[in-house]
């Protein structure tokens, strides 16, 4: 609970901002291992990052794997501020 209500004010629940801050320094991740290193479920996995996508702060390409946007970028780096 005290994760969640720290990053509140951006608008991310925890899990959220720790896929941003490990998306950031490996652009092009895949989802598959970004789970498996994050020990988050298939099904969790997939529901955020749509709602990352639907934010404008994440590109999921198949082929390419996940990519922050310029707006994904800062808020990754305020989300590392509040870590």
């Amino acid at each position: 609970g005290r994760y969640n209500e720290a990053f509140a004010t951006e608008g991310v629940t925890f899990a959220q901002a720790a896929l941003l801050m490990n998306i950031f320094p490996q652009p092009g991740i895949r989802q598959s291992v970004l789970g498996k290193r994050l020990q988050i479920e298939k099904s969790a996995m997939s529901r955020d990052v749509q709602l990352l996508q639907r934010n404008g702060w994440l590109t999921d390409d198949v082929r390419k794997g996940l990519f922050l946007t310029e707006e994904g970028t800062l808020l990754a780096k305020r989300c590392h501020k509040i870590w």
